[in-house]
């Protein structure tokens, strides 16, 4: 099953515009923009089956905490950062460049390099609109593998 075409839409939550952009099932996929429970810009650029691909992240005063770009992650946890720029929470430079990365005994991806670095977690990102636990479903191995079960049957 390949990816169905985006639609524009805007999604709510208690009333609260959380995201307006492209989506594909509901969830964020394309050209888009979050914003916190207040209105305040949360991250916007280009998103992917686990958050952004390429954009900017606000901390929730407003101010730009990081812009650049992300690697799409294929194991647990969201994307996460490769190379850009880390502001603090008064718009300081604080890093310019290549971020480093690990993986937690889980699994889950941790920043390395730049020291203090720290993925949004998923509560803070709307977990249900940018973390595709369905994604498999439009993945070619899982679309293959349903095939071989379907004629084993």
């Amino acid at each position: 099953m390949a990816l169905p075409e985006p639609v524009w839409d805007k999604i709510y939550e208690d009333s609260c515009l959380i995201y307006e952009g492209f989506t594909i099932d509901q969830k964020a996929f394309g050209a888009g923009k979050a914003f916190y429970r207040d209105g305040t810009p949360m991250a916007e650029g280009i998103f992917g089956i686990k958050g952004l691909l390429y954009g900017r992240e606000y901390y929730p005063s407003g101010i730009i905490r990081f812009e650049g770009s992300f690697r799409l992650n294929q194991a647990y946890g969201p994307n996460y950062p490769i190379y850009g720029s880390w502001f603090d929470e008064k718009g300081k430079l604080l890093f310019h460049g290549k971020f480093e990365f690990f993986r937690s005994s889980l699994g889950y991806p941790l920043i390395d390099e730049p020291k203090g670095f720290n993925l949004f977690k998923e509560s803070v990102l709307k977990g249900h609109i940018f973390m595709w636990v369905d994604a498999r479903k439009y993945m070619a191995q899982y679309q293959e593998d349903n095939k071989e079960s379907e004629k084993a049957k």
